[in-house]
């Protein structure tokens, strides 16, 4: 019986800390791993518009919060000749919401290596992506990062 209170009382504990850490994360200058974090505060802000972003090709994943929300994400980024792109499966992880408020305002901010760069998010549908997308997809998985299906920009 005290063995099953110890018990207890540490799966209380530790639920504790895991609601205090999910907590403090939306206060934190950007996210927390997989845990979305507050606004991208820190980071030089790069207003020159980007031209060719293959900059961004070997970085495996960024940071990116949308203008109309106080909140960021972790998210992986593709580049296909010069373009960036950004993957959004509708599905997962369940409850996801940030890829249908980039349909009504896609003003967003990514941060990748530390700087903060201002995009237009787009959704791209059109065939012509399809091909471009899952190359780089391949690619990306190779290099170690899972694929997810749909494609932003």
């Amino acid at each position: 019986m005290l063995l099953l209170r110890w018990l207890i009382r540490f799966t209380a504990a530790l639920a504790l800390l895991a609601g205090a850490v999910v907590l403090s994360s939306r206060y934190a200058d950007g996210p927390l791993g997989p845990l979305p974090g507050g606004k991208l505060a820190s980071g030089p802000f790069v207003t020159q518009p980007v031209g060719d972003w293959a900059f961004a090709t070997g970085v495996a994943e960024i940071e990116m919060q949308l203008d109309s929300q106080s909140t960021s994400r972790t998210t992986w980024i593709l580049v296909h000749e010069g373009r960036a792109y950004i993957p959004a499966a509708a599905e997962f992880p369940p409850g996801k919401t940030w890829h249908r408020v980039a349909l009504e305002d896609g003003r967003a901010v990514l941060r990748i290596d530390g700087k903060r760069y201002p995009v237009q998010l787009r959704r791209w549908t059109t065939p012509r992506c399809r091909p471009p997308c899952a190359r780089s997809r391949r690619r990306s998985t190779r290099a170690g990062r899972p694929a997810r299906s749909g494609s932003s920009r």
